[in-house]
């Protein structure tokens, strides 16, 4: 990847009011990280979950759970694919958020995306969700009884 090909808007207008970094690598990939709450994080993921891209969001999950959050939804309804390097950064994720009472929730819809989670036996370890309303109201509702 060239230097060129990565930027990093710190606001864009749409997404303004969550003070949330756009990170575009490349024109296949774009990554949004939003707090939902004391303890729950969102990461959208849009495109190409390739190397680059699951490098990035490795680091995110990890400065995530480093910072105390407990829930985090990873929002792949608008990937269209992924490869074993994304699968190996939610899987590390996934156990460092059960170790703290936490969960991952994966929010996806592609059909080709779910098949890999299924031959990878994943499909019995996370969360799968089908839509993105429906992971975020179980990150919402979970991280709303860890702070009560």
């Amino acid at each position: 990847m060239r230097a060129d090909d990565e930027r990093t808007t710190d606001r864009p207008a749409a997404h303004a009011a969550a003070g949330a970094p756009l990170v575009v690598i490349g024109t296949d990939f774009s990554l949004l990280q939003e707090r939902l709450g004391a303890r729950a994080e969102l990461i959208s993921l849009r495109g190409e979950i390739d190397l680059p891209a699951s490098i990035e969001l490795r680091q995110r999950l990890v400065a995530a759970i480093d910072r105390g959050v407990t829930h985090v939804v990873v929002d792949m309804t608008a990937a269209s694919s992924t490869d074993s390097t994304t699968l190996a950064a939610l899987v590390h994720s996934l156990k460092r958020l059960q170790q703290r009472g936490g969960e991952l929730i994966v929010a996806c819809t592609s059909p080709h995306i779910l098949r890999t989670f299924d031959i990878a036996g994943l499909d019995q370890l996370l969360t799968l969700v089908p839509s993105r309303a429906a992971a975020l109201a179980r990150a919402r509702g979970a991280s709303a009884r860890d702070v009560g």
